[in-house]
């Protein structure tokens, strides 16, 4: 019980060892080397220019024909929006009553 009384008073416990008086040695700084990055490669040569173009026209055809989906996707959310408000606002009537 002394024990615990002298801790509680702020005393050290009397069966801790003795602190050391030196520190261990300080490992020495590590630098840390970055690796530079290497230039992106140009096109390919052996890939016709053509491909690349041809790609970016398919992408555009592809984004046209999305967009009005995404319209109709904007419009949905919005209304589903406005039904979790009045089941919200419902709810809450009920509960009130």
């Amino acid at each position: 019980m002394n024990e615990v009384d002298a801790t509680l008073t702020g005393s050290l416990p009397s069966n801790l060892p003795p602190y050391p008086c030196t520190l261990p040695p300080v490992r020495p700084l590590q630098t840390l080397e970055v690796p530079t990055p290497e230039p992106a490669p140009e096109v390919h040569p052996a890939i016709p220019p053509k491909v690349p173009s041809g790609l970016q026209t398919e992408l555009h055809e592809t984004q046209a024909s999305l967009a009005p989906h995404i319209d109709k996707i904007r419009e949905l959310e919005g209304l589903l929006k406005e039904q979790e408000s009045i089941i919200y606002q419902t709810r809450r009537r009920l509960n009130s009553l």
